[in-house]
């Protein structure tokens, strides 16, 4: 994170300054715990800045414009070139594959017990995996932010609108993967909340609203600043990630032992509807390649 930040901010890109940042090693058997100290970001009242989600509270007509200024500064981040090769970003290697193709196969193999748990068939893997060959990808990878949402950006002022990223996740990828997390956080809060409205199609549209017009903004503002978005590689990279998404959710599942006395707890609700999005996103790529 911190040597992400410190070569962001030397090509411009809106975050805060770094002052210092490390790994240390963990005693006995602990493992290491990695720090990075940044300059405080404040607000035009001197206060700390609010988080986008938080600011969008207070500024709901705000929405549209933090959605294009986040929109706008990832593109930026896109367009810093790498060598590494796909995968994790440097002290978190997790791959050493040469192309996106291969990563993603990676992923996929990786997953077959979590793809089987949901009904993809052996057959149905080898099958997608033949799909992501048919993809353009880009040859080489870029730095991404990995969790690119409002809940990670500073704002400092709103007129003009004025942000700092932070707390990236990041990563050597597919320039979409950014654009992947945000469209699974949109179509899961889609249909969180539908879930929450069951019948009541008004109160869904109006509790929907917020996410709907940041989400509209962000993908017209990008593909502006950049090109059309390829669906089918976006579907693929949306793939991906939420096969990450449910392991690590799941993994919090076992290690919190989260129980609702009989009920469904929130977490594994949480599961069940990223399963379903995820096994949904995989029958519409294989139906596009049959």
């Amino acid at each position: 994170e911190g040597q992400m930040l410190s070569m962001l901010a030397e090509r411009g890109v809106a975050v805060p300054k770094v002052i210092d940042f490390d790994l240390v090693p963990g005693a006995a058997n602990a493992p290491s715990v990695s720090y990075v100290v940044m300059e405080a970001v404040t607000a035009e009242n001197g206060k700390p800045a609010p988080t986008g989600d938080k600011f969008l509270e207070d500024h709901p007509n705000k929405v549209k414009e933090l959605a294009r200024k986040m929109a706008e500064e990832l593109v930026a981040i896109h367009r810093i070139p790498s060598d590494l090769p796909f995968g994790g970003f440097e002290d978190i290697p997790d791959s050493n594959a040469d192309n996106v193709t291969e990563y993603f196969a990676g992923k996929i193999d990786d997953a077959a017990d979590l793809l089987g748990s949901i009904g993809v068939t052996p057959d149905e893997i080898v099958t997608l995996k033949e799909k992501f060959k048919t993809i353009e990808f880009p040859e080489k990878g870029v730095m991404v932010h990995g969790d690119f949402l409002p809940v990670n950006v500073l704002v400092q002022s709103d007129n003009p609108l004025t942000i700092k990223i932070i707390d990236p996740m990041p990563s050597i990828n597919d320039p979409y993967w950014d654009i992947a997390r945000n469209l699974n956080q949109y179509e899961f809060m889609e249909a969180w909340i539908k879930e929450e409205h069951h019948d009541d199609e008004e109160g869904f549209s109006e509790a929907i609203k917020t996410e709907r017009d940041f989400n509209d903004a962000f993908i017209e503002k990008y593909e502006a600043d950049t090109c059309q978005l390829d669906r089918k590689r976006l579907h693929a990279n949306q793939i991906i990630f939420a096969l990450g998404h449910i392991q690590r959710s799941q993994a919090r599942l076992t290690q919190t032992g989260e129980v609702a006395n009989g009920a469904t707890s929130r977490q594994e609700r949480v599961v069940a509807i990223l399963k379903r999005q995820l096994k949904q996103r995989i029958v519409n790529l294989l139906d596009e390649a049959a």
